[in-house]
């Protein structure tokens, strides 16, 4: 049987190409994710609470801006603790602890359309001594972002390379002037990176305040090869898919993903 689709292509029915976002911080049901009237997300209001239960899954803005994420649940402490500033860093408060996952990182503006596509996979369920079918249900469902990009920096890239490892550093090898370098080192044990990621697009007519087509993957990985040509002729482009994973402390039918128009 077929499967229902909600497909949106950008920006044929808006004004400009989609802006690209990563590691926003994930809004919690039935919140939706909070854009300012430039179209760029904004902190949301959950903060740290002291003697609070958080769950696996649950998240805050720290004091340094950074997006924690809860990765054992439990009760926080009775005082705020000290934040760490990496990216990455473990945080113990009361019997939480927390992952730092950083600040949303600007990934730039889409060349050309951009898609979001959300779907469900649905069965059909037959009983014995009936041709038709007497009920159906829903066994999956399916979300992705489709982009491309312009070739921009290897921090950037390693965002959706889910099995290279960014690094920089300096080597006096190098012809002086030109010491500094960024690299990605594939393959080997790396934790494959997830995060929210969302796409948001103006829509026509609406210069003051702005308004926006938003769509926000809550949990999302990398899926698509890397892909860059090098030529003499033109900037190097590559394609990026992000696909949802399923956010299991959230209410079913709100798991993967998100899509509104501000009207």
């Amino acid at each position: 049987m077929a499967n229902p689709t909600f497909s949106v292509v950008l920006p044929d029915i808006h004004q400009g190409p989609a802006y690209i976002w990563y590691n926003v911080a994930c809004p919690k049901n039935p919140n939706r994710l909070l854009v300012d009237s430039s179209g760029n997300p904004v902190t949301p209001a959950d903060a740290w609470a002291a003697t609070t239960a958080y769950n696996v899954g649950d998240e805050i803005v720290d004091t340094n801006g950074n997006v924690e994420r809860a990765i054992a649940a439990g009760m926080s402490g009775s005082a705020q603790p000290t934040w760490p500033a990496a990216t990455g860093a473990h945080t113990t408060d009361g019997s939480v602890l927390w992952a730092n996952r950083g600040a949303p990182v600007s990934l730039g503006s889409a060349e050309g359309p951009s898609r979001f596509e959300a779907k469900a996979k649905l069965e059909e369920i037959q009983i014995d001594q009936e041709t038709a079918p007497v009920d159906v249900v829903m066994t999956a469902e399916d979300a992705t972002l489709d982009f491309t990009l312009k070739e921009s920096s290897l921090g950037k890239i390693s965002k959706f390379l889910g099995h290279g490892t960014y690094s920089s550093g300096t080597d006096t090898g190098l012809p002086a002037g030109a010491q500094a370098y960024e690299e990605i080192t594939v393959g080997g044990l790396v934790e494959i990176p997830t995060a929210s990621v969302a796409i948001t697009s103006p829509r026509r007519g609406f210069a003051s305040p702005g308004k926006f087509f938003v769509a926000c993957l809550y949990n999302a990985y990398g899926s698509a090869a890397l892909d860059l040509s090098f030529t003499r002729t033109k900037e190097s482009v590559y394609k990026v898919t992000f696909k949802g994973l399923a956010v299991l402390a959230r209410p079913a039918g709100d798991r993967v993903c998100q899509f509104y128009r501000q009207t």
